[in-house]
């Protein structure tokens, strides 16, 4: 959970109950707390990146920021790829917006091989 709305009381994030196949697929929709009642505002993938807590408010709402680091075989040897995607998220007025998603991918000689797969 996180104040996206900047007003000292947390927001929540419900993930959806079938998504990808790793915990950084999983959908998330961001509602923002009105007391009892819960104001969707999008979907999110997680998680949430450190820098959120502090990011800057668009129309009224953090932006959002996510991030995940993986490592999986190499294409042709055990060394592995590590990956690392971030996306970015911005709130238009009306709903929150991906405005960015990247992937960084480079040969990794000390990590360890993990993988993901469906439950």
């Amino acid at each position: 959970m996180i104040d996206v709305d900047g007003d000292a009381r947390l927001d929540v994030l419900v993930p959806h109950a079938s998504g990808g196949t790793c915990p950084w697929d999983v959908p998330h929709d961001v509602y923002v707390m009105r007391g009892t009642c819960g104001h969707k505002i999008g979907t999110i993938a997680v998680p949430l990146d450190a820098a959120t807590h502090t990011a800057t408010f668009h129309s009224g709402i953090r932006e959002i920021r996510t991030s995940a680091s993986w490592a999986s075989s190499g294409e042709t040897d055990m060394v592995p790829d590590h990956h690392t995607r971030t996306r970015r998220y911005r709130f238009d007025g009306r709903m929150l917006r991906q405005i960015q998603d990247d992937t960084r991918s480079g040969r990794c000689h000390h990590c360890s091989v993990a993988s993901c797969s469906e439950q």
